[in-house]
């Protein structure tokens, strides 16, 4: 999944024509220390430092992140953010299931990053408006025609009308702060090759770039994704529904949302093609919607982890 805008920004390098290389670098390792300096503007001298010391690799990834990345163009891996499918459907005689969880492994194989992550490609100036916005998560919408295409293939007897890829928002800022650091040490190792090849620009200029594709392409720095790298055992609890419910209540499932799990489960009786049902698959839904409006005091992301992976251990399913 793509996620994708464009904004086209244009350099000024009027104001570092008699600024040296290394003060140049310095003002980069500061700007990068401090959040006062905008990474729009830490990028920018990174371009003026590209175009002297003739690295164009740094240069071309300075434009892609400044003015967003075209299809073609090969996308860092801070860029590729996880996410958690999730949809609505309707079902016969106007019932119905919001907020429903997608499980990835309900789609065919080459189809299954659609409910995993998305690309970010569009500018960096409009990751920052995103990471400004009060919502915890952003909707990344699913196409028309994928819908069309897997709307049975979820749960029992309910047709997916709408989906979409959640994406906390704390990846579109861990994705931010990832291109600051790779500033940050790309600007200290770059400053020791400079001082080395002086009286060598060709060799420093090499030398630089593989300093770059070392720092922005290797495994320099981590995305803080906070939960979206949650991890959680569900326990031995296959066919054992008492054993389901302890699990839940580890997470703050109340005695009373157990209780209509239970209902829903007894309802929706044995599994029918591999498909939940839909009652359950309904009670999943409710306790998300509880969990974004914080009646659950659990993350969302949580939430959304939490439960396919411990209703699917039930059922017997993959996760």
């Amino acid at each position: 999944m793509r996620f994708s805008e464009t904004t086209h920004i244009v350099l000024d390098y009027k104001k570092f024509e008699m600024t040296s290389n290394s003060d140049l670098l310095q003002t980069i390792q500061d700007g990068a220390l401090s959040t006062d300096m905008p990474v729009v503007e830490l990028l920018r001298r990174c371009q003026v430092l590209a175009a002297r010391q003739k690295i164009p690799d740094l240069g071309t990834w300075v434009q892609h992140e400044l003015n967003g990345y075209p299809d073609n163009a090969e996308l860092p891996a801070y860029r590729v953010l996880p996410g958690h499918a999730m949809g609505h459907f309707t079902g016969p005689f106007g019932s119905g299931i919001r907020n429903a969880v997608l499980p990835a492994t309900n789609l065919p194989e080459e189809l299954q990053h659609w409910a995993r992550e998305a690309q970010f490609r569009q500018p960096i100036a409009t990751l920052e408006e995103i990471s400004r916005r009060n919502d915890d998560s952003i909707r990344c919408a699913w196409p028309g025609d994928l819908v069309t295409m897997v709307r049975m293939d979820f749960y029992e007897k309910m047709a997916l009308g709408q989906a979409w890829l959640s994406i906390s928002k704390s990846g579109i800022i861990g994705a931010i702060e990832s291109v600051r650091n790779r500033i940050l040490t790309f600007a200290l190792e770059a400053e020791a090759v400079v001082k080395d090849h002086e009286i060598d620009p060709p060799a420093a200029s090499s030398r630089l770039s593989q300093t770059f594709h070392a720092v922005v392409y290797g495994n320099v720095g981590n995305i803080a994704q906070a939960s979206s790298n949650f991890s959680q055992s569900a326990g031995d609890a296959t066919g054992d529904l008492e054993s389901l419910v302890r699990e839940l209540s580890k997470f703050g499932v109340t005695s009373s949302d157990s209780g209509e799990l239970r209902t829903a489960i007894a309802e929706d009786g044995p599994l029918k093609e591999q498909k939940i049902g839909g009652r359950v698959a309904g009670w999943m839904g409710r306790m998300i919607a509880k969990a974004i409006d914080g009646t659950w005091t659990v993350a969302t992301s949580t939430a959304t982890q939490v439960l396919p992976k411990l209703i699917a251990k039930y059922y017997g399913l993959p996760d």
